[in-house]
């Protein structure tokens, strides 16, 4: 059972994933009836499923440490894009995917970005671990981790996820560990090869590499 409540003064927060009842700010859950603004209904439906997502990507499953924030964000956000263009692809939203993956790129060429596995005690607050970039860049490297891995290994790998650690706390280091068993089972990966050693460099680092490509006539 899981209800979705809007409580009145709740703006400063938008939405919380409480496990069992969701609890949202009014300007993220009530629309009015004749409001026609497909960017504000993308945006609604987006906090929505956002939230919805967190039922398992935080509550069936928890993050070990505050550290590891970006995990959970990253999916749940990740999944927005996967099921808006399943069940309402009127909604466009991969243009504000786009947005998200242009934020990163510009959070990240910043002299104050860092890692998304940077360590919260070194942190002013913990909601520093909460701000936008670790949405929008988590959520494009899984993205690109799905890409590389492949649909099966990355679906099969989130379903050995949950049964493990449902009900209990888990990190990112664990999932890049069932994911790169169910790669090399799909062949979509080298046997000396693991996600963890790949991920690293995305997640302890910040920035992001510059390819540059000279072609020759």
């Amino acid at each position: 059972k899981l209800d979705m409540v809007s409580l009145p003064g709740y703006d400063l927060a938008r939405a919380m994933e409480n496990w069992g009842l969701i609890v949202q700010s009014e300007s993220t859950l009530l629309q009015e009836s004749d409001a026609n603004d497909p960017m504000e209904k993308a945006i609604f439906a987006i906090t929505i499923v956002h939230e919805i997502a967190h039922q398992w990507f935080g509550n069936l499953v928890t993050s070990r440490w505050w550290s590891d924030i970006w995990f959970n964000e990253g999916l749940a956000t990740l999944f927005e894009n996967i099921v808006l263009n399943e069940i309402a692809p009127e909604l466009g939203v991969d243009v504000i995917t786009v947005l998200f993956f242009q934020q990163a790129l510009f959070h990240d060429t910043l002299n104050i970005s860092i890692p998304l596995n940077y360590p919260v005690e070194l942190l002013p607050t913990i909601e520093h671990k909460f701000d936008g970039f670790a949405y929008a860049k988590a959520s494009v490297i899984f993205r690109m981790v799905k890409s590389f891995v492949g649909d099966e290994a990355f679906k099969n790998g989130l379903h050995r996820y949950f049964n493990q650690f449902q009900f209990k706390a888990a990190n990112s280091t664990d999932f890049w560990a069932i994911l790169t068993q169910e790669s090399r089972r799909a062949c979509t990966l080298s046997p000396r090869k693991h996600v963890g050693r790949i991920m690293k460099t995305w997640t302890e680092q910040s920035g992001y590499p510059l390819i540059q490509v000279d072609r020759n006539p």
